[in-house]
């Protein structure tokens, strides 16, 4: 099976659950006896959800749910899991640097609201009432207790948007909770959250993984290992940057409990090492199994796969603060060497999906504007150089993650040949965050990846001031007015035309172009199942199970 075939991609929206059974492993579902959440009470005249997943063409035993009604079967106690190509170099969503770390946030923490086949659904808030989408009443449950023993309430709650607002805007936290203008907390398990004015995305934002829920008394008390506290199924039990996170099953969990006792993530950098520790059986579950070592996994029936393309993007940036960077003829020199074919053999074997319109958006966003891709063009790159402002400099370039400094070395042998003295700056995740830092962008332009969920709103990290993944400087007052006021327009063909305008106005800037979306491939041994995987790659691991066979 080659994965670049169009019909065998799974287009899913961010947080959409891919099991394929009727609740397969999802948090909201509450143990028979329980204090099981309501149906959710929304607002009369909800504005319309314009995007639709489409129908799974690919099924997997790895999405499927367990059945404990066999006493005959026996499952691994311990099992232990590839993390993606990504690091993580932080798993505090109040650090800038926690956009890593999400494969831990969606099994040790859980969020007030959730998605289930697309739709809103009960997390931590059993239900909850607006009228206006601007003031939203929640009613949370009155049975989850913190893995530090601590009872969740509307403090905690409370506590999220508190620190939220004491944080640079560019953190995620601040992002999804810093639109909350103010709140009240009316008992322990009541509470009012106030935008200042409409907004129609709030709702969705509270179900992103990274909306999670932690301990005020933990986090205050010490941030660092407070910052480990939540109410998932799964407690963490150690940490090492970049290396591991250790997880023990929570005992005391509100929802459906884990079966397996105990889960290491693990960090391993070298791909090729991802085949060589499923095939020892020194992993269980591999993310992002290295592309060349795919077709050797899916030929062995002791191994099962799962493959998706991910709404997300490996995407060249362009510093709008640097004087070279900001010569629109120097982007199109570069734009027209962008070289797709080359950049998804060398950099994903051909596992990759050519973007479909040079608007900077998601694979599978609503309101996508449909603008032709710039061609790869050698004469025409040259042309535009010779009419830029360019005189020899050297032109660097940042990147981190192995398939991107792939992409990277192709763009750079490209500029090399019609006389751009390009340089490669290799780095780690945290190191392109750091040269790409708002208040000191010392990068000229970096090839880096990014994810993006269906509302056309979670754009709004790419292109506001100051937001942590705003690697290029962007900043047009147009769009930030644009980025302000549409999630206020409950008029969806309003909201579209207004998303529509912001991609054409970013477009003729030329501060982004998707070089591809990313097609993943998850390899395990056959009898793993329970996975409920999600196109923005935040994975919910709290049902994963190994059978013994």
């Amino acid at each position: 099976m080659k994965s670049i075939k169009k019909t065998l991609a799974i287009l899913l929206a961010l947080l959409l659950c891919l099991a394929l059974f009727a609740g397969c492993g999802s948090k909201s579902n509450a143990p028979a006896g329980s204090n099981a959440p309501v149906a959710a009470t929304p607002a009369p005249a909800a504005p319309a959800n314009t995007f639709k997943p489409a129908e799974s063409t690919t099924d997997s035993a790895l999405t499927q749910e367990a059945d404990k009604t066999d006493d005959t079967v026996e499952y691994y106690k311990e099992l232990t899991v590839i993390q993606d190509n990504t690091n993580f170099t932080s798993i505090d969503v109040f650090n800038p640097s926690s956009t890593t770390g999400c494969l831990a946030y969606a099994t040790a923490y859980d969020s007030l609201l959730t998605l289930v086949d697309g739709e809103l659904a009960p997390e931590l808030a059993t239900k909850w009432e607006t009228e206006d989408y601007k003031e939203f009443k929640f009613y949370l449950r009155d049975d989850v207790k913190f893995h530090n023993g601590e009872p969740f309430t509307a403090d905690d709650v409370a506590f999220m948007v508190d620190k939220a607002k004491e944080l640079p805007s560019g953190t995620q936290a601040c992002q999804l909770w810093g639109g909350v203008d103010h709140y009240e907390v009316i008992d322990d398990h009541t509470i009012v959250l106030n935008t200042g004015k409409t907004n129609v995305d709030f709702l969705k934002t509270l179900a992103n993984y990274y909306a999670l829920i932690m301990n005020r008394e933990a986090y205050e008390a010490a941030e660092t290992s407070g910052a480990w506290v939540g109410t998932g199924a799964y407690k963490i039990e150690d940490y090492v940057s970049n290396e591991h996170i250790t997880l023990v099953r929570n005992d005391d969990y509100w929802g459906e409990p884990a079966i397996t006792e105990k889960m290491n993530i693990i960090v391993v950098k070298e791909e090729t090492a991802k085949f060589v520790a499923l095939e020892k059986g020194e992993a269980d579950l591999v993310f992002d199994m290295g592309v060349t070592d795919v077709p050797t996994v899916e030929k062995n029936d002791k191994y099962v796969t799962f493959d998706y393309t991910a709404n997300a993007t490996v995407y060249i940036g362009f510093n709008n603060n640097d004087a070279l960077m900001s010569d629109v003829n120097f982007r199109m020199a570069v734009l027209s060497l962008v070289n797709r074919d080359a950049m998804i053999a060398v950099s994903r074997n051909g596992y990759g999906s050519y973007p479909t319109s040079e608007s900077f958006w998601g694979y599978s966003q609503e309101f996508k504007l449909d603008i032709p891709l710039i061609p790869y063009d050698v004469a025409a790159a040259k042309d535009y150089l010779a009419k830029s402002a360019y005189k020899g400099e050297e032109v660097a370039i940042t990147v981190g993650i192995p398939s991107m400094i792939s992409c990277a070395n192709v763009l750079q042998q490209e500029m090399v040949q019609i006389g751009i003295n390009a340089k490669l700056n290799q780095t780690d995740n945290a190191g392109v965050i750091a040269a790409t830092a708002w208040d000191n962008n010392v990068t000229q332009m970096v090839v880096s990846g990014g994810v993006f969920s269906a509302y056309a709103g979670s754009i709004k990290q790419y292109y506001y001031p100051r937001s942590v993944n705003n690697k290029t400087g962007f900043n047009n007052d147009e769009v930030t007015r644009i980025l302000d006021e549409a999630p206020n327009e409950t008029d969806e063909a309003k909201r579209a035309e207004m998303y529509r305008q912001l991609q054409q106005i970013a477009y003729d800037t030329h501060s982004y172009t998707t070089i591809y979306h990313t097609q993943r491939v998850i390899c395990a041994y056959d009898g793993v199942g329970g996975g409920i995987f999600n196109s923005d790659n935040c994975h919910d691991l709290s049902h994963l199970y190994r059978i013994k066979k």
